[in-house]
């Protein structure tokens, strides 16, 4: 585990490449108990618990984001699903969930804000299946294309040997 979250650290911007199941998750899980230290923390000691809370979002926000870039790849995906699900679809139902007499204010308002929470969580399983799946698609199409390639150069090459032979016999 400890492997896996030094080298997401270490690779904090690189939103390049791809990332493996095991470096994805085991990630994730040390995000997700950290983020549950600190709201420990916070419900002992509200002030200093708000600090680390802060210093936590911040400091594993964008090796967070590089390693769910990393996983789409793998995946064959773009980190748009995630921004998408994420950053359109998120605030919006924050301020629902804030505020819940704007969301109960009006009846279309209502409907707009249930529609817009089972949008964000259809998506939100859509990319849970997608960071989920087995890796690698991408680049064994890519290997099987240079494979295939390799072969129809080398069977081009042996054709026109063979047609040079043959032209050498005939004269």
């Amino acid at each position: 585990m400890w492997g896996w979250v030094k080298y997401c650290f270490r690779n904090y911007a690189v939103f390049k490449g791809r990332a493996s199941r095991p470096e994805y998750w085991w990630f994730y899980l040390f995000t997700f108990l950290g983020s549950g230290v600190a709201q420990l923390v916070w419900s002992r000691s509200p002030s200093l618990g708000l600090i680390l809370i802060w210093a936590w979002a911040l400091g594993s926000a964008v090796p967070s984001w590089a390693v769910t870039s990393r996983r789409l790849q793998d995946t064959g995906h773009s980190l748009w699903w995630a921004v998408f699900t994420m950053l359109l679809i998120g605030p919006i139902i924050a301020v629902g969930l804030i505020n819940p007499a704007l969301a109960k204010a009006t009846r279309p308002l209502a409907f707009l804000f249930l529609g817009l929470l089972v949008a964000f969580f259809v998506l939100l399983v859509w990319l849970l299946i997608l960071l989920s799946r087995k890796g690698g698609c991408a680049s064994q199409s890519l290997r099987r294309s240079r494979t295939d390639h390799a072969k129809l150069t080398s069977a081009l090459a042996e054709g026109f040997e063979r047609a040079r032979a043959a032209a050498k016999l005939m004269r």
